[in-house]
């Protein structure tokens, strides 16, 4: 595999400065790159890549500059009621393929209180336009008068490992909760929330994920960098009145999802919930 410099990482950064509300899209494979820099010295790729980002911070602060693509008629409240049609999908693989996405919608369906709260909605949209090419909240839960806007991250499917960095969670769970804040009265009005409510963006993952391992180095201080992004930002976040990140994997090996006679996809085992959740500091 290929290494790259320090001049090579820096000019790819660059190409993304001109749309800072895609950003966190854009730059997928930018924040998702593994392993160390070529002219190092043996530093990892997301701690250079911080770096940049901690020197061009001016750019997380345009985010929200094209207000024409954000929500703003449409409701945030799409009447998602955790079903879904797996049925193709089964027939197909002989089951339900784990993914982030049917993962998602089981944790929905639980109706557990986890320690990051409980969850009341799943991908949740920001895009006003079907065109607009922003993504979905992949989970929100409720935990006291705090609503934490969750991005979600595993660490492989049933096809296959894949390898999402604790940074790029971090640029999207960034971008979304930016995003939303400058929606919030219409996002509590449509989803009947107290106007005392305050957002918080976290982290969700397996600790079988790249982001567990990133979660982990950041606690032992190997990723310094990236924990000066982190403090930056909920430093920015505590100008919005956003609440700091939180990080949080749940200690278990990927479960097994089946669908119900109510066209709910759930945990085959559901002591799958009671799995610890571990909550990492930085």
């Amino acid at each position: 595999m290929k290494r790259y410099t320090k001049v090579e990482m820096k000019a790819k950064w660059k190409e993304l400065l001109l749309n800072p509300d895609l950003l966190y899209r854009n730059g997928a494979t930018l924040f998702n790159y593994i392993g160390v820099l070529k002219d190092g010295p043996e530093m990892p790729y997301i701690e250079y890549i911080s770096q940049l980002i901690l020197e061009d911070f001016y750019i997380l602060e345009a985010i929200g500059i094209n207000l024409n693509d954000l929500r703003l008629t449409k409701s945030f409240n799409v009447g998602h009621d955790g079903t879904s049609n797996a049925t193709a999908r089964i027939q197909k693989y002989g089951k339900i393929r784990f993914d982030e996405k049917p993962f998602a919608r089981a944790l929905y369906n639980s109706g557990h209180n986890f320690l990051f709260g409980k969850l009341f909605d799943y991908e949740v949209p920001l895009k006003e336009r079907i065109s607009s090419k922003y993504g979905e909240i992949d989970l929100l839960s409720r935990n006291d008068n705090e609503i934490y806007v969750i991005e979600l991250k595993i660490g492989y499917t049933d096809s296959g490992k894949i390898s999402e960095t604790l940074l790029r969670a971090i640029m999207e769970a960034f971008t979304f909760t930016k995003l939303l804040s400058i929606r919030k009265d219409k996002f509590i009005n449509n989803m009947k929330l107290p106007k005392i409510i305050r957002l918080r963006p976290a982290i969700l993952t397996l600790t079988n994920a790249v982001s567990a391992e990133h979660m982990k180095m950041l606690k032992e201080e190997k990723l310094n960098n990236l924990k000066t992004l982190i403090c930056k930002i909920n430093k920015y976040f505590s100008k919005l009145d956003i609440s700091p990140f939180k990080l949080f994997a749940i200690d278990a090996d990927n479960p097994e999802l089946i669908q119900n006679d109510k066209k709910l996809i759930v945990f085959k085992d559901p002591n799958f919930v009671r799995s610890k959740v571990i909550e990492y500091d930085y």
